[in-house]
């Protein structure tokens, strides 16, 4: 709609800072970031309502000032009101998704990558998360991959959480009884090495790992760990791209003494 509304907005002063700012920041935002995120374009997705709503009231007035140096013809006036309905009929369709479904034209379905597809969910936050509540135990320990959703969908914490590549922003707490590192979010204790890994895993009857989304937790996670869970670990649950993985105690490679 904008781009439709172009040639006749373009003398409106507001309309031209309002179309620059967008091109930059578009082409910012695309060239210069070296991941993108959905929540990067929040702050100027208000620009694209302003300039396409712009764009067809500008045109709605284009069509009956056309109407009126026509005559003003009844038919004229008629046309030029059904055209300018059709044109606002258009602003909010083509920001329908559920009417437009733009994603047929991707060569895969749940493209694009920021998640605008209604009713579909690319990771299963919650099947995870009610399968852990429903299957824990007292005396069990949980590892989520991401807590404050965990808490939210399962509706109880996590025990820890899990960063052992050092990628992620965290914090230190002082106030715990052994201060550590804790996870920004949800203030879990952050495990950062297989050590530590072993050190929570160790105590507990049944430690439950949620990988959501699984890829991530492939990428982010240390060769060590990986190895470790995939060892030790049975994976009990598994939905679209995330993953349960349970490790008992029973499991654990015990340690042996040698003489000297």
């Amino acid at each position: 709609m904008i781009f439709l509304g172009l040639p006749f907005c373009w003398a409106q002063r507001g309309f031209r800072y309002v179309f620059t700012v967008l091109v930059m920041l578009w082409f910012l935002h695309t060239n210069f970031l070296a991941a993108l995120s959905p929540r990067y374009c929040y702050y100027y997705q208000p620009l694209v309502i302003l300039a396409g709503t712009a764009a067809a009231i500008t045109l709605y007035d284009r069509l009956v000032s056309l109407a009126h140096r026509a005559g003003n013809a009844t038919v004229a006036r008629v046309a030029a009101h059904a055209t300018g309905l059709a044109v606002l009929t258009l602003l909010f369709l083509q920001s329908n998704e559920s009417v437009m479904k733009e994603y047929t034209l991707s060569s895969r379905g749940d493209q694009p990558t920021l998640m605008t597809r209604m009713n579909t969910y690319r990771y299963d936050y919650r099947g995870v998360a009610e399968y852990v509540k429903n299957h824990f135990r007292p005396g069990d320990r949980i590892i989520p991959g991401i807590p404050h959703v965990f808490a939210w969908y399962a509706g109880m914490p996590g025990n820890y959480s899990m960063d052992t590549l050092l990628g992620t922003k965290t914090g230190y707490n002082q106030l715990l009884a052994q201060p550590r590192f804790v996870d920004k979010f949800a203030g879990l204790p952050v495990v950062r090495n297989i050590t530590e890994l072993r050190e929570v895993v160790s105590p507990a009857h049944r430690t439950w790992v949620v990988f959501a989304p699984y890829a991530n937790f492939e990428k982010l996670s240390s060769p060590s760990v990986l190895d470790y869970l995939h060892q030790t670990g049975k994976v009990e649950f598994e939905s679209y791209r995330a993953k349960v993985m349970l490790v008992e105690r029973a499991t654990q490679p015990k340690a042996i003494a040698k003489t000297p």
